[in-house]
């Protein structure tokens, strides 16, 4: 007799299986993408307090190797140096150069640190005039101190697109036809994405023959005065001169990038939370409203503390966000500690007088 095998049909899932399986994988995945990206924030945010804990760790480590001085610039006016000026024979060639007055010298030492730390070599960069090269570019005296090459990633926040975006290619943004459009310096892609504040390398006071740095209309530029007799010298500064080194800030993050990544904030916003490394080398995210006024301090013994305004500027092309509403014309904050290394950015009551 011949055998017949009879066999149930292959099933498949159906339509309505399906959509259940796809449900349930929109929802993991609607709930497991905003963990992910909240990780992906946190460990940016460690690495941008990593960043400035060894910035504050590098200068500490300076001033013991410089006699208790904070690393900035320090060339001097009427003094011949040695500035980089091209590449022959497998080394660097000089140009002996001398700047009349202190600021001309400081910039030729950031101009000359610039040409030999660049990467891409950069030996023909051009003398920068009007410039105060310590707010932004202060960090390049501790880049040179620890034979880095720039750009280094020690300079930027993992959240500073502009900045890391000049960084991937150098060149295109060093150029004259730079893609801001001349807009900024062309030295520009190796600033940092963390400043110096004036009391690293500012006198506390400003002297009695008219010597001030100040803060300008808007929250790029400064003015400069070494007053009449020259008193007021930028560069002069120790490190052991720190009232309260756990509260006063050394290096900030100048705009606040951490707390919402679809917002950003200049530090002085009320919203602002920007990162900070303080002269003992603790890093922390300060909130504005945590931090003290700031004030200059003015050379008459009796004068009230002076407060500084500054009136914030839009200004996209240097990486710098739109402001949120509300008055641009916000306190200076810690940039600007009332008494310098003497005074208290956070953690205490800045002084009356």
């Amino acid at each position: 007799m011949q055998h017949v095998s009879f066999s149930s049909p292959k099933r498949g899932f159906t339509l309505i299986e399906l959509l259940v399986v796809i449900a349930i994988i929109a929802l993991l995945v609607a709930i497991l993408l905003p963990a992910l990206g909240q990780a992906r924030s946190t460990a940016k945010l460690s690495l941008s307090l990593n960043n400035l804990k060894q910035l504050g760790i590098a200068n500490n480590s300076y001033a013991a190797d410089f006699k208790d001085s904070n690393a900035t610039f320090s060339w001097k006016a009427n003094v011949a140096y040695q500035v980089t000026s091209g590449y022959a024979n497998g080394g660097f060639t000089t140009t002996t150069m001398t700047a009349g007055d202190d600021l001309g010298a400081t910039a030729l030492q950031a101009l000359d640190i610039i040409r030999r730390r660049a990467t891409p070599d950069w030996v023909n960069c051009p003398v920068q005039t009007n410039w105060i090269p310590h707010p932004t570019y202060n960090h390049l005296v501790l880049i040179d101190y620890l034979a880095a090459r720039l750009p280094e990633p020690m300079m930027y926040s993992p959240f500073d697109k502009f900045r890391l975006t000049m960084a991937e290619d150098p060149e295109k943004w060093r150029r004259p036809d730079n893609p801001a459009g001349g807009s900024y310096r062309i030295t520009w892609p190796y600033s940092s994405s963390y400043q110096a504040v004036p009391a690293l390398y500012a006198p506390d006071r400003e002297t009695i023959d008219g010597g001030f740095l100040h803060q300008y209309n808007d929250q790029i530029y400064y003015q400069f005065n070494p007053g009449s007799s020259g008193r007021y010298r930028l560069g002069t500064k120790k490190q052991s001169n720190t009232a309260y080194p756990s509260q006063k800030v050394m290096y900030m993050e100048d705009v606040g990038r951490h707390q919402d990544v679809r917002k950003q904030y200049f530090f002085t916003h009320p919203a602002a939370i920007s990162c900070v490394v303080a002269m003992d080398a603790s890093v922390r995210q300060l909130a504005t409203k945590e931090s003290n006024t700031g004030s200059y301090w003015t050379a008459s013994q009796s004068a009230q503390p002076t407060p500084v305004i500054i009136d914030y500027t839009e200004e996209t092309t240097w990486g710098y966000p739109l402001w949120a509403g509300g008055s641009t014309s916000q306190p200076g904050r810690h940039r600007w500690t009332y008494k310098g290394m003497q005074g208290i950015d956070f953690g205490g009551r800045q002084p009356a007088r």
